[in-house]
């Protein structure tokens, strides 16, 4: 899909404001992201400090980048999907009109008829925030309008065009929970749970008459077309069944009945990571003729697997296994190969994609069965520490040795918005 230059719009207005926007999951709080927001603005301040001179001659103004964790959903993530990412909504559309208005002096606006501001925008939404968000998109406008006091016309405030960035999803159940536990329930007991964790939980279990996991992962209008409009998705997704609220399946949106190809990264020398797969974007309406007759709940998984993997998506397996404070236990010693073993040679028989040696071509079923086994026993807390969850003083301490994780996804986001927009200040 075409994307607009991030440096400038179609007139020529130079971007001078990214707001990065964290968003916490369910009974979480806006300190949840509080470790990678922190290692976000470290980045973008060594970036800040090696590009403080503006070149000479260039028209660009400088572009601050600006952290936020949302704070709307705190001790509130039980009345559903909707009701959230309609809170969340909100607060994005008043937070950038506030620090808009609150930096007029400093950011000069485009001296052109209307005036106009230009900032980018980008999401890192933690488990349930990664539905918030995903919600959130479909009632964020490209265009806000700016507020004026009585002595200001209408009229002559300026607007604010939004250009979208980076959306980016941490064990974010996409396909909700139903038939993706991290033990198989029946649908009997599936239902009960739904009820005692309120709306959200029956949001999540797909158990209202209104499935709205489904709407949100089949419906291109109102929830899919929002997404693609991001230069880059990225889902981080733990492991080697570690992630107790989000196993693998849902995370990654993988099906075991799906055949969609995934392109796998030549690999890289980071102890956590097993592998970075790719999903090409195509167009919705091919995905459409595979899907003509009424489906089977098989076939809807499927279906919200295929269509959200249409819009093209870099998928990061994660491995915290050594970063869990819990020792694990090793399985009995017939089994010779580790976990990451087996993927590493399975994906040596993998055939080569285009000619490229580095880069290989599995399928969405290979993914589900590769990395939703494991040779341990481990406590499942990675949900927590993946993220460096530090919602609380305790939460910090026990999920410190995650840190290492958010720091590369902290340091990944701030290359490609230097990439994207090279003039960066505090």
């Amino acid at each position: 899909m075409e994307q607009k230059n991030l440096e400038q719009n179609d007139t020529g207005c130079p971007i001078h404001t990214h707001y990065i926007f964290l968003i916490h999951g369910w009974l979480g709080n806006s300190k949840e992201m509080g470790f990678l927001e922190s290692s976000i603005n470290t980045e973008v301040a060594s970036i800040a400090k090696a590009s403080s001179t503006i070149p000479s001659g260039t028209e660009a103004t400088a572009t601050r980048i600006v952290t936020h964790s949302a704070k709307c959903n705190d001790e509130k993530t039980t009345d559903g999907i909707a009701i959230g990412g309609s809170r969340l909504a909100q607060e994005i559309q008043q937070f950038i009109i506030e620090d808009m208005q609150s930096n007029t002096g400093r950011d000069a606006l485009c001296e052109l008829p209307p005036p106009e501001h230009n900032c980018s925008i980008s999401f890192v939404g933690n488990s349930l925030g990664g539905l918030y968000a995903r919600f959130a998109l479909s009632l964020i406008p490209d265009k806000l309008q700016l507020q004026s006091d009585d002595s200001v016309e209408e009229s002559s405030m300026p607007s604010v065009n939004l250009h979208r960035q980076i959306f980016a999803t941490t064990a974010t159940p996409h396909l909700g929970v139903a038939s993706h536990t991290f033990l198989p329930i029946p649908r009997t007991l599936e239902h009960f749970i739904s009820r005692t964790l309120k709306a959200t939980g029956r949001d999540l279990f797909r158990t209202d008459d209104i499935d709205l996991i489904y709407e949100m992962s089949t419906d291109y209008e109102t929830f899919l077309r929002p997404l693609s409009l991001f230069r880059k998705r990225i889902a981080y997704v733990n492991a080697f069944r570690t992630d107790f609220q989000v196993p693998t399946s849902t995370a990654a949106f993988l099906s075991k009945n799906s055949a969609y190809p995934h392109f796998i990264d030549e690999a890289i020398d980071v102890p956590f990571l097993v592998a970075i797969a790719r999903t090409d974007e195509k167009h919705d309406i091919l995905i459409q003729k595979i899907y003509k007759e009424q489906m089977s709940r098989k076939q809807t998984q499927v279906m919200m697997s295929t269509k959200l993997d249409a819009l093209g998506w870099q998928k990061v397996f994660i491995d915290v296994r050594g970063y869990i404070p819990i020792p694990g236990i090793a399985l009995p010693s017939f089994l010779k190969r580790s976990s990451r073993q087996k993927w590493d040679d399975f994906i040596k028989s993998q055939q080569v994609s285009g000619g490229d040696e580095n880069k290989k071509q599995v399928e969405s079923r290979d993914l589900e069965r590769m990395m939703s086994g494991s040779d341990r026993l481990d406590i499942p807390v990675g949900h927590q520490v993946m993220v460096a969850n530090s919602k609380s003083k305790s939460y910090s301490k026990f999920t410190e040795k995650g840190r290492p994780v958010m720091n590369y996804l902290a340091g990944w986001m701030v290359k490609e918005l230097k990439e994207a927009i090279p003039v960066m200040t505090d």
